[in-house]
């Protein structure tokens, strides 16, 4: 819960920046992992070509009559996108993530993991305010059960996902909070 905590503190911390020029960019979006897994996607522009990424990475009530399969799933990632123009329409876009996601399930134990992530991906702009892309994230996940202090770490190299995201700019003030 402390790592939960001290997200959400980043986010409200590196949200309250202002642009210059009184404009800033954000994006908002879905990213696809197969047809039953998906997240919300939540971008901010810092500097030119480079964006805060927020991210529910897992979300789900899982529901089956069954009591060890009934759960909720929850997490979410932070990360820091570098974007690398390829032409005017198509973008490469990679920088790091992290994630953390908390499993409640009944008559079992709490399952939890930490994700270490990379972001490498393609970005191209279908229309003035759309983008589609595909990102690879592989992570490192340190994963494991609360109650018995039983620990794995694990290598994931299968995490694609297809993305389509909004673009929309907002006033905001000059100065810092």
């Amino acid at each position: 819960m402390r790592i939960l905590s001290i997200c959400l503190l980043a986010i409200i911390l590196l949200g309250c920046s202002y642009d210059i020029q009184g404009q800033s960019s954000h994006e908002l979006g879905v990213r696809f992992s197969n047809f039953r897994d998906f997240s919300a996607i939540y971008k901010k522009e810092l500097k030119e070509n480079r964006f805060l990424r927020i991210r529910n990475v897992s979300s789900a009530l899982d529901y089956s009559g069954v009591s060890e399969r009934t759960g909720l799933n929850i997490g979410g990632a932070l990360g820091y996108e570098l974007r690398t123009p390829i032409n005017t329409k198509d973008h490469f876009v990679h920088g790091p993530e992290l994630g953390v996601s908390f499993r409640f399930a009944e008559d079992t134990p709490t399952n939890n993991y930490f994700r270490l992530s990379y972001l490498f991906g393609l970005n191209h702009q279908v229309g003035e305010n759309l983008k589609l892309g595909i990102e690879f994230t592989p992570s490192i996940i340190m994963s494991g059960i609360k109650e018995n202090f039983d620990y794995d770490l694990l290598l994931n190299l299968s995490t694609v996902g297809i993305t389509a995201l909004y673009s929309f700019q907002t006033k905001e003030k000059e100065n810092s909070m």
